[in-house]
């Protein structure tokens, strides 16, 4: 795949601290040499919280990549907008891979698509505006104040586009205050003399992403499903469901229509808002033109007219508000999902064109104890196959050589050691996995099982065995504990909903 960082797998860390030296919350200082491989395992490792995922050591190899960031090439397109059909992909906040450099929120591959939309041919446009909350036009993307819990937070972008913010969580206090702990002088020798105790554990907690995969729990599938069916059929009596499914078509259709519509749900009433937004400067229409040219790059649409180019423009405005809104509303109202663990994946990259984040940035923020705020659409998967996917791989071993665990919830002084290390490493050396799995263990979220709305509305684009659950704009993550290997990491944590 491409992006991963040579070499990364051969014993990426070799850093010093001094042991008597509270680090910055940034990261630790440095002296004496030390080799994070193998940090000796501390008793609370043990308490795994659940992974979803499936047996994946043995998954078909990759297939080769069309340059796309790893994602298969198109075969030809024989009819629309000049693009080729979809590969496999899902709809979801993080482009799918009918967005093949988007990487997908954990989104699902899905069979080339029959009915797509060319450029002058997609469903009339309503009235109406989003019903996201609003993002305040005096800062950057993702870079300002927002209501989460209640309560005002300051939020920071984890990468160019904004989709994803980080805002100081529950959990950072306690980190900011283990940051200053002192640690023993003699830990960093305990931690050469555990190496293989901290990869055997690193490559369990792995393993254990089969164990709780959502598609091996039928039963809370089934019922996910049905939730979803009875409110489709609840909301159709007092509201027009064709609204949502019209919005559902487009978000999973092929554009860009998702990263579109993202950018209208953080508030952004057009394309050349949010551009003035991202530079801080009003924008030119030779700004706007640079930037249809690169996500049309991004999202492998070729031979547009000098109309459909133009209409990309102001698609917003003219076409993609009224289903934002609609979506918007329908996920905000949805039931609350709590007890399963679903999945997205992605490959890691900061590209204003996709819906990636920079998963050096990401990190940062996580092993600083801080939580991750969705400000558009969050769409996941219940199969790991397909999380493995949108992160770039086929198989989990090509995550690289497992390393090690960090529980954020440990006080362990290794453990501390550990992730000062790791917050080193990334600021110094500008460290990017490559790969990143999320795990998020839903608690009071928002959202629905696509296969649900496709059962209530049968003419609707229908990806039979996706599996897809789509949540609100406004879902925050606390992540708790972080697997990282070579070339990739897992994420695991709390998903809810904050608004």
């Amino acid at each position: 795949m491409s992006g991963r960082v040579p070499g990364s797998a051969q014993n990426p860390f070799q850093y010093s601290y001094y042991p008597d030296r509270p680090p910055s919350r940034q990261g630790g200082s440095s002296s004496s040499s030390m080799n994070i491989y193998g940090m000796q395992p501390h008793a609370s490792h043990s308490g795994q919280m659940p992974y979803a995922g499936q047996s994946l050591y043995s998954m078909a190899p990759r297939p080769p990549s069309a340059g796309g960031y790893g994602m298969p090439p198109r075969p030809p397109s024989a009819s629309g907008y000049g693009m080729p059909p979809r590969p496999p992909s899902a709809s979801g906040y993080s482009m799918t891979s009918h967005h093949p450099s988007m990487g997908g929120y954990g989104m699902p591959p899905r069979p080339p698509s029959a009915a797509g939309y060319s450029a002058l041919q997609r469903p009339p446009s309503r009235s109406g505006t989003s019903g996201a909350a609003p993002t305040s036009m005096g800062g950057r993307p993702g870079a300002n104040r927002a209501t989460v819990y209640g309560r005002q937070v300051a939020t920071t972008a984890v990468a160019q586009n904004g989709f994803t913010s980080a805002f100081s969580g529950p959990n950072s206090n306690a980190v900011l205050r283990r940051g200053n702990m002192q640690i023993p002088a003699n830990v960093h020798q305990s931690i050469l003399r555990h190496q293989a105790d901290y990869i055997a554990q690193a490559r369990h907690n792995l393993t254990r992403l089969s164990i709780h995969e959502l598609n091996r729990y039928p039963d809370q599938l089934r019922r996910l499903h049905d939730t979803t069916l009875a409110y489709s059929h609840h909301y159709a009596q007092r509201r027009n469901i064709a609204t949502v499914a019209d919005a559902l078509d487009r978000y999973q259709a092929d554009f860009g229509d998702n990263y579109l519509m993202n950018v209208n749900a953080m508030g952004y009433p057009s394309l050349r808002h949010y551009l003035t937004a991202v530079h801080q400067n009003p924008v030119s229409e030779q700004d706007l033109n640079h930037f249809v040219q690169n996500f049309n790059e991004n999202y492998g649409i070729e031979g547009q007219t000098a109309e459909e180019f133009n209409d990309t423009k102001t698609h917003i405005e003219r076409n993609l508000r009224a289903p934002t809104a609609a979506l918007a509303e329908f996920l905000a109202h949805a039931p609350r999902i709590s007890g399963v663990t679903v999945q997205k994946g992605m490959i890691a990259e900061d590209n204003l064109y996709g819906t990636r984040i920079s998963s050096n940035a990401a990190l940062r923020r996580v092993l600083n104890g801080d939580a991750l705020l969705f400000n558009g659409f969050l769409g996941t998967t219940s199969s790991s196959d397909q999380a493995l996917q949108f992160s770039g791989i086929n198989r989990l071993d090509e995550l690289g050589s497992p390393m090690y665990t960090i529980d954020l919830r440990n006080d362990d002084p290794a453990t501390e050691s550990l992730r000062r290390t790791t917050l080193a490493k990334l600021r110094n050396d500008n460290w990017n996995p490559s790969s990143l799995i999320f795990n998020f263990a839903a608690n009071n979220a928002r959202g629905i099982h696509v296969d649900g709305m496709d059962a209530h509305n049968p003419t609707s684009i229908s990806f039979v065995g996706e599996k897809e659950i789509l949540f609100a704009p406004g879902h925050s993550f606390q992540a708790n504990k972080v697997t990282f290997c070579s070339d990739g990491c897992v994420i695991d944590g709390e998903l809810t909903y904050s608004r």
